[in-house]
């Protein structure tokens, strides 16, 4: 049995994919708003599929991945999240994650988790941080791993950087000729 070779995603030659699926999409995700059919592409001989990951998550080729708390994803298919907020006033508790637009962020700020403003500062020291900070984080080279096991439901070691070096494009086998 010859597997197809999905998740490999060439464009003029350059894979770039990371995992069994292409950077943006996740193994058998679907998510469906009105176009069901067009988000994935199933092969039946593995009884996979690879969809778009959806609203409120990013994906390198497995899993979906929740945004962190503090961000936002709008968009089906990505492979980061955006910042709820630019201020480094606002705190956002991290664990409060899949945010797809600004009424979660709004729900996800520490004055909302962890009560008023100063009458909780164990809980925004242990788990608030500003949208910037987390923004940095998820961007940092190499990846912030420490940041990413200090989630109650912890960013996997693949996924804990919005550029992993695992999906810096690669010259396909057959283009190497």
């Amino acid at each position: 049995l010859i597997l197809p070779e999905i998740g490999r995603a060439q464009q003029q030659g350059v894979i770039t994919g990371s995992g069994l699926c292409a950077d943006g999409q996740c193994i058998n995700c679907m998510h469906c708003d009105g176009d069901c059919f067009d988000s994935c592409t199933c092969y039946d001989e593995i009884n996979t599929c690879c969809c778009s990951s959806p609203p409120g998550y990013y994906a390198y080729g497995y899993e979906k991945i929740p945004c962190p708390g503090g961000t936002y994803q709008d968009d089906i298919g990505s492979t980061s999240c955006k910042a709820c907020s630019a201020s480094a006033a606002v705190l956002f508790h991290r664990n409060y994650r899949g945010a797809i637009d600004q009424m979660d962020c709004d729900s996800a700020r520490c004055t909302n988790q962890c009560g008023a403003t100063g009458s909780n500062a164990t809980c925004e020291s242990l788990h608030c941080s500003t949208a910037p900070t987390i923004v940095a984080k998820m961007n940092a080279r190499p990846p912030d791993l420490a940041f990413c096991k200090n989630f109650d439901a912890r960013i996997p070691d693949s996924a804990c950087s919005w550029f992993p070096d695992s999906s810096a494009p690669r010259r396909a086998l057959s283009a190497a000729g």
